[in-house]
């Protein structure tokens, strides 16, 4: 499995490091590497990271600040800085590891393979916590539990309004928010009950009951239009086609 990382560093030298470090290691992608906080707040908002390099002393919004910021879903942080001082600090925020300048690559590829067991450990709790289709055909509560972030959430089938695939994560709307979760969108689709739920795009599950009109190649649900794919097409019309009154 790859991990998506972000270097978050002010100064050049530093970034290079980090990201030659990076490409050393197969299983990390840098999807970029900036030089201040403030920037890496507004990419992590579009585009989810699961592993950040992030240096403490920075000008405007510093490291530790940024980490009372971050968005959901959080990345695993691995602090690199030169300041030795702030590392109780630092601990409060549950940092994968501390990393004191000059990094060698050995304590990086330490420090990361850390992260990476950790993420690993995280995806074998989540499949856990599904359900199987034949315990669920045989009178299991109609649930899932999913984990986001540090905490286990227990979502029922009737509140699923449609699920987003996002490469290694998931968006799972429902009727009372977001959960944004690490996992496949097969996955869901595996333990997901057929009869309910319908692969309608790559990217999207849709929960057949929460379907409000469907408008030539669009689902509406709620307030969202999802585009159903030429290659799900048929196999979705076939699917509805069982509750079609004529």
């Amino acid at each position: 499995m790859t991990y998506k990382c972000l270097i978050v560093d002010d100064e050049a030298p530093a970034r290079k490091l980090l990201n030659d470090y990076v490409g050393k290691i197969p299983n990390l992608d840098c999807v970029k590497v900036l030089s201040n906080a403030i920037e890496a707040k507004m990419l992590m908002h579009e585009t989810p990271v699961d592993l950040l390099f992030l240096d403490i002393q920075m000008p405007d919004l510093t490291g530790l600040e940024l980490m009372k910021i971050l968005p959901d879903p959080k990345p695993a942080v691995i602090l690199t800085t030169a300041y030795s001082q702030y590392a109780v600090e630092s601990y409060q925020f549950e940092v994968a590891d501390y990393l004191l300048k000059p990094i060698t690559f050995e304590r990086f590829f330490q420090a990361v393979n850390k992260v990476i067991e950790q993420k690993k450990g995280e995806a074998e709790d989540l499949l856990s916590g599904f359900p199987s289709k034949t315990v669920e055909s045989t009178g299991r509560p109609d649930y899932i539990f999913v984990k986001v972030n540090q905490k286990i959430v227990k979502i029922a089938f009737d509140q699923i309004l449609y699920l987003e695939g996002m490469r290694e994560y998931v968006s799972i709307f429902t009727t009372i928010g977001r959960h944004i979760v690490l996992q496949s969108l097969s996955r869901f689709l595996e333990v997901l009950p057929t009869e309910r739920f319908v692969r309608v795009h790559r990217s999207f599950i849709v929960n057949i009951e929460k379907i409000d009109a469907i408008e030539n190649n669009t689902i509406h649900v709620g307030k969202a239009e999802i585009v159903i794919s030429k290659s799900q097409k048929q196999a979705f019309l076939n699917f509805i086609n069982r509750d079609m009154l004529f």
